[in-house]
């Protein structure tokens, strides 16, 4: 009875609080004529307690982050696995600048936060990096570097209740990282492809010019180091298969933050 009791208080707590912002987030004047650095103040003041989650507003818990969806990378050349995704940097992501249209209901922003070190679970088949051939499962730490994050959406209004609300649609994040490293465990190479222009498979003491059969990976013994050494040459290449996947889940909990709070706060009620 307890529990059903605590479920209907929270219910009508969330109702009540459904007409005005979270305390945490102060509001703007919508006749300042700085408006947009306005909105940039106040949500980094409240994007710290944003991303912990708010259960009133429908917003997850953000940092830390224990993704249990399964990602896929599938291409051609690269057939990546990802579970048990995790991270824990959106808490310092902080807003450079804001830019918000009110008559064209457009809003962006650019966002930026130093590193973001994500680890998770992998299995690769058949991935080409580099010039070489790689396949293996285990572990996966991926760390991105002075990361700034372009986010744009368009601000659709609907009526409910007699209250104009809003949604976002067409909304994009575009991600840039200064630099990026990859570490894979249990990751085997299964070919090298004879173009290799790689310096660290190239120089491997392993890898014999008069070999047979110079593309068979077990006439080519790599150790992990060599391995090692020849992801971070080509941590480029890594970064723009990642990079898309990055963007995506970005998105996505911007989106889960954004919605909820429109969905429950009539636009008049973001502003003074």
């Amino acid at each position: 009875m307890m529990k059903i009791t605590a479920v209907i208080v929270l219910s009508l707590l969330g109702l009540a609080s459904s007409w005005r912002l979270p305390h945490y987030l102060p509001k703007c004047n919508f006749t300042d004529p700085d408006l947009s650095d306005c909105i940039k103040e106040k949500a980094n003041i409240a994007i710290p307690l944003l991303v912990g989650g708010d259960r009133l507003y429908g917003i997850p818990q953000l940092s830390p982050l224990r993704t249990l969806e399964t990602i896929w990378v599938n291409k051609t050349d690269f057939n990546l696995t990802i579970t048990n995704l995790y991270f824990d940097d959106l808490k310092d992501i902080r807003i450079d600048n804001m830019y918000f249209e009110p008559k064209a209901r457009n809003a962006r922003a650019e966002f930026r936060v130093n590193v973001m070190d994500l680890t998770a679970d992998y299995e690769l088949v058949n991935g080409v990096i580099g010039g070489a051939v790689f396949s293996g499962s285990g572990g996966l730490n991926m760390t991105f570097v002075n990361n700034n994050i372009s986010y744009s959406t368009i601000l659709d209004h609907y009526t409910r209740e007699n209250k104009v609300y809003a949604k976002t649609k067409n909304s994009t994040v575009f991600l840039n990282s200064e630099t990026a490293s990859f570490y894979f465990s249990g990751l085997e190479i299964s070919n090298i492809i004879s173009n290799s222009s790689s310096h660290s498979l190239t120089n491997a003491t392993s890898v014999r010019s008069n070999s047979d059969n110079p593309g068979n990976a077990t006439d080519l013994p790599l150790n992990d180091e060599t391995i090692d050494d020849f992801i971070s040459e080509n941590w480029e290449e890594l970064y723009t298969r990642f990079k898309p996947v990055m963007e995506d889940l970005i998105l996505k909990y911007f989106r889960v933050v954004v919605d909820s709070l429109h969905q429950r706060v009539p636009i008049k009620n973001f502003f003074d």
